[in-house]
């Protein structure tokens, strides 16, 4: 079961579906640590290799650990509900459930920051799709803002953008980054070895978002923008054959019926 936590007035959570999912985050993680506020980090999935696994947990803790980041605030319903990558879709019931009760828990989080409904990834999405229903169930939704953290919007075959928001999703907040955490965050991505292939493909655009443009970008979110497709066309884990917007979609709906 999920558990009180002793937390601060205003805490942040931070909802990340996969171990380094943070990377699209850093910012608003160093920022509230910086402002006195407790950061709770949720993961919601894990690996079938063992070892894989926990060096995988050991990567993700090193960086939360350098952002200032409690270890006991870092939380792993993963292993309680024996939840594993892109099966999310399946288990939204037991999620939902236990997001619930945490939350009940915890009233001290007034700040939710959840990955951008945007096709990227299908546990992405549904963790999206809970949050996002949950919070409207409780008329708390200006407490949560979305982050990007990859598509395939006008991007030709298996082609991605990273840390771009969808106009879709609506206004985009843009909170500036300086230098020196740009440097620091860019470094922070070279701490995972167990994802060297996937920060392959990642790390070119993440360096040119720091260094070009040098900001986080966030965007309120919306209960029904769940109704549609998060873009037009296929979305990137319908072309990586992980998933389809239909799974999804019905997954959603069978535990918030519209």
């Amino acid at each position: 079961m999920p558990s009180k936590l002793s937390l601060k007035p205003n805490s942040a959570l931070f909802l990340l579906p996969h171990r380094d999912d943070e990377f699209g985050i850093y910012s608003q993680i160093d920022f509230n640590v910086k402002s006195g506020n407790d950061v709770v980090c949720i993961y919601f999935t894990q690996n079938r290799q063992t070892d894989y696994d926990q060096k995988r947990n050991l990567e993700s803790l090193s960086v939360l650990q350098k952002l200032g980041v409690k270890k006991e605030n870092v939380i792993f319903p993963a292993y309680e509900l024996e939840l594993f990558d892109l099966e999310l879709e399946y288990r939204v019931a037991e999620i939902t459930q236990w997001l619930k009760h945490f939350l009940k828990l915890n009233p001290q989080i007034t700040q939710i920051f959840v990955p951008a409904w945007e096709g990227g990834h299908p546990d992405h999405d549904i963790v999206h799709g809970i949050i996002v229903q949950l919070m409207a169930q409780q008329n708390r939704l200006d407490q949560i803002r979305q982050f990007s953290l990859y598509h395939n919007y006008k991007c030709p075959g298996s082609f991605f953008r990273v840390q771009a928001p969808l106009a879709a999703n609506g206004p985009v907040e843009k909170i500036r980054i300086s230098w020196s955490n740009r440097i620091r965050f860019l470094f922070y991505c070279l701490h995972y070895p167990t994802q060297t292939v996937t920060f392959i493909g990642l790390f070119p655009f993440i360096f040119i978002h720091h260094i070009f443009y040098g900001c986080q970008y966030l965007q309120k979110i919306s209960v029904e923008r769940l109704k549609n497709r998060p873009m037009p066309g296929k979305l990137y884990y319908e072309v990586r054959q992980f998933s389809t917007y239909e799974r999804v979609a019905k997954a959603l709906a069978k535990e918030f019926p519209r």
